[in-house]
């Protein structure tokens, strides 16, 4: 069983530099990597693609766009990472919602995805910080692996 998770810098570069671009609106992805013994490993952070849905409560990634950089990246790796699970971000810290959970639940059943057991990490803002919450999904429950605080870093020289 998955007990922590690990998340590159790239990736976590990618998951707050798309979220701090709609602040007000939730935004997403989808996280590729490997799980390895009892650790998800994140690699590699996809945004939500040019026909991706935004709201303030709601986020709908670009599935056809997400399914492609997916296969790319599979393929530039010689399938070594791979679909590990989604991730977004919520413009104020709520936590997972039951539509997160719902569709983690989803995921993990739907034999498309090939992953028993996705990870969903959620990206909160708060007072120019964002909470990162990394979840594991496992018996139609959503098990909080980490949660950490980052700062975007400033663009400035």
């Amino acid at each position: 069983m998955i007990t922590s998770y690990y998340i590159t810098a790239e990736a976590s570069k990618i998951i707050i530099d798309e979220s701090q671009k709609s602040l007000t609106l939730e935004n997403g992805g989808i996280l590729i990597g490997k799980f390895s013994n009892s650790c998800a490993i994140v690699r590699h952070a996809i945004g939500p693609g040019p026909k991706a849905q935004r709201s303030p409560h709601r986020f709908k990634r670009d599935g056809e766009f997400s399914q492609s950089e997916l296969d790319r990246y599979v393929k530039r790796s010689a399938g070594e990472f791979d679909y590990v699970g989604e991730w977004h971000s919520h413009p104020q810290y709520i936590g997972p919602s039951w539509v997160d959970l719902n569709s983690m639940a989803w995921i993990a059943a739907n034999p498309a995805y090939l992953v028993k057991n996705p990870l969903l990490l959620i990206c909160s803002n708060t007072n120019r910080e964002w909470i990162i919450e990394c979840f594991l999904c496992a018996d139609t429950k959503l098990n909080l692996l980490s949660r950490s605080i980052m700062r975007p870093q400033s663009s400035a020289s």
